[in-house]
C-alpha cells in the first residue's frame, strides 16, 4: 500500500511539475514594451557578473525590472535592465500539458485498480 501511495504522488507531481519550461527573452525587447510580461509571471534573469535571479515579475519602469523572489514573495529584487545578459521567462507547454493530462488518463485508473487489488489481498 506504500508502494501505490508513492507512485501516485510520483504521479501528481510529474502532473503538476511537467507543464512548464522557461523560454528565452530579449532584454531589451522588455525594457522597449515590445516584450509584455503579466505581472506575477515567473523569470530567471541571468546577469553579466553571473548571478541568476528566479523572480516573480512585477513591472518594468525606468530601465529596470521590479519584482521579487520567487522563493520568498516578500524580498523584492530591482536589476538595471543593462546588467542583464538573458532572461527566461516560464511558459506553458502545450506539448508537456498533452502528455501530463493523458498520462493522467491512463495513470488514475491504474492506480485505483491497484488499491481495489491492494484492498482485496489484505481482506483475504
Amino acid at each position: 500500500m506504500a508502494a501505490l501511495r508513492i507512485i501516485v504522488l510520483l504521479a501528481c507531481a510529474t502532473l503538476v511539475l511537467g507543464c512548464t519550461s522557461l523560454g528565452r527573452g530579449d532584454p531589451k525587447a522588455l525594457a522597449d514594451g515590445k516584450l509584455v510580461l503579466e505581472p506575477g509571471d515567473r523569470i530567471v534573469v541571468s546577469e553579466k557578473s553571473g548571478r541568476r535571479i528566479d523572480m516573480r515579475f512585477v513591472r518594468v519602469f525606468g530601465g529596470q525590472i521590479y519584482g521579487s523572489l520567487s522563493q520568498n514573495g516578500l524580498h523584492p529584487v530591482v536589476i538595471d535592465v543593462e546588467q542583464i545578459e538573458a532572461i527566461e521567462i516560464e511558459q506553458v507547454d502545450g506539448l508537456k500539458t498533452t502528455f501530463a493530462v493523458v498520462g493522467g488518463i491512463v495513470a488514475f485508473p491504474l492506480a485505483a485498480l491497484g488499491a481495489g487489488v491492494a484492498v482485496i489481498e489484505q481482506l483475504e
